[in-house]
């Protein structure tokens, strides 16, 4: 999205230079664009594509990328296929944002480096980053069989979860305070759950089978069947959904894929650090930009950045009834509520992709300094990109679990396999050791680490969250 840049934690323009980044900027953040996972999936596809085949398209005479190509048609074919809305407008969208990906890559593909090696034909290894978990199922898996919501549905959905959510971080607030981190009593998932469920036998044996409190697919769900229910021919379509097909992913492409999770190895260390982190950002000036974006029409209600972590939160904070000049009890929940959403954000991805046997897992050792974890974690993905398919093949072996699916009793029989056979891989010992030290989490007790109470920090932290509460009452 277009003007975020802490919240989004994006790439510096330093960085940038150094390495192109592609997909940055893109959407335009003023409007309420329902920019979705089949979107991302259609564009990075898109650049995937192009730069893959940039030398063929040298050889054949062309520039880089100019001209139109059977890429764009496609392109353009994908983006209105499955839209609930077909017509002109969401064309021209779909042309705009092709366009704009375009010239960004044909930028890049004229600086030296890409030069060099388009003159020799070298090819350029695409690297997709990032941790949204939806994103990459379906870039990685392809897509599922799930039609293209209404706006009607997405924009009622959206409300509705957003009462779900405030509900259960008012009662997680509360817990917080208890420090009972992972109680499962939380009063606004339940809600959310008994209310998709009373939409259909489909729809509650869909939400039944989410992992953990996962608010996206649940929303996700909710469209559809609000979509489905505007239909007069709604019966006939609830049979023909969810047939659990994927197509059009990267694992059923010409490409050899391989992807890695950059996992830590302690977890109560690593959730220190996600605390500190949030803390970072709130002193680089998260709450600063999100009043900045929120009074310039960048951040709509109705949007898909108003309901992302750490913006959520400080839209609640910076629209609380009674403001008070300095008020560390107010700033204090705002700060629970905002480290505790990006703790469950990192205990889920941690599941998701536990459970994704196309992804090996990659210790980061927390314990080392930063940029030595950082070379030794790249050379372990380095080395597994060039040695053959089938040797990086035995990194993906599962870990098997018991026909009773008991996590306990699971983790002591691979605790057994590996400390009797050895013969696990790195990827499966990571995952088995990430999955028991799950057990100990309920004992972590969360703490400040530098927004402390009378520190400079803490004090122009302050500051900028009153004269953004100011702003935020007086609409300017």
């Amino acid at each position: 999205y277009q003007g975020v840049q802490i919240g989004a934690n994006k790439p510096t323009k330093e960085e940038m230079d150094k390495t192109p980044h592609h997909l940055i900027d893109i959407v335009e953040s003023e409007t309420v664009c329902q920019y979705n996972a089949a979107d991302w999936m259609r564009d990075a596809l898109y650049v995937i594509g192009r730069l893959t085949t940039h030398a063929s398209r040298s050889q054949e005479g062309s520039n880089c990328i100019d001209g139109k190509s059977d890429d764009d048609d496609s392109y353009i074919e994908n983006a209105t296929e499955n839209s609930a809305n077909k017509g002109d407008d969401e064309k021209a969208i779909a042309t705009n944002r092709m366009e704009q990906i375009k010239k960004y890559i044909e930028q890049k593909c004229m600086t030296d480096d890409l030069s060099e090696k388009q003159e020799k034909n070298l090819n350029i290894l695409p690297v997709v980053v990032g941790g949204t978990m939806m994103y990459l199922q379906w870039l990685v898996h392809g897509r599922p069989d799930v039609m293209k919501p209404s706006q009607d549905a997405v924009e009622k959905a959206a409300n509705i979860v957003s009462r779900f959510q405030k509900q259960e971080e008012a009662s997680e607030s509360r817990l917080v305070t208890d420090h009972l981190i992972d109680s499962n009593s939380l009063q606004g998932w339940k809600a959310a759950v008994e209310h998709v469920s009373s939409l259909g036998p489909i729809f509650a044996d869909r939400v039944s089978k989410l992992p953990g409190k996962d608010w996206y697919r649940l929303r996700r769900t909710l469209e559809v069947a609000y979509t489905v229910k505007e239909d007069p021919n709604n019966e006939a379509k609830i049979n023909e959904l969810y047939s659990g097909q994927r197509q059009g992913g990267l694992d059923s492409s010409e490409y050899d894929v391989r992807c890695f999770f950059l996992c830590p190895d302690d977890r109560m260390s690593h959730t220190g650090v996600v605390d500190e982190r949030c803390e970072d950002m709130l002193i680089a000036g998260l709450i600063k930009e999100t009043i900045d974006l929120s009074s310039t029409g960048q951040l709509p209600e109705e949007g898909q950045l108003a309901r992302a972590i750490g913006y959520r939160q400080t839209l609640d904070y910076l629209k609380r009834d009674d403001v008070l000049p300095n008020d560390s009890v107010a700033f204090g929940k705002y700060l629970e509520q905002f480290t505790t959403a990006t703790r469950r954000y990192a205990k889920k991805q941690m599941q998701w992709f536990r459970r994704d046997e196309k992804f090996v897992f990659v210790p980061v050792k927390l314990s080392e300094p930063s940029q030595v974890r950082v070379d030794s974690a790249a050379k372990i993905i380095r080395d597994l990109c060039i040695i053959p398919r089938a040797e990086y093949e035995h990194e993906l072996a599962p870990v098997k679990k018991d026909n009773n699916n008991n996590q306990d009793r699971s983790v002591k029989r691979m605790e057994n396999i590996c400390s009797e056979k050895q013969q696990l891989s790195i990827s499966a010992k990571t995952k088995l050791e990430n999955e028991k030290q799950g057990k100990k989490m309920k004992f972590y007790q969360p703490k400040r680490h530098k927004l402390i109470e009378n520190s400079n920090d803490f004090k122009n932290v302050m500051i900028e969250a009153d004269e953004s509460s100011v702003r935020m009452t007086s609409g300017k």
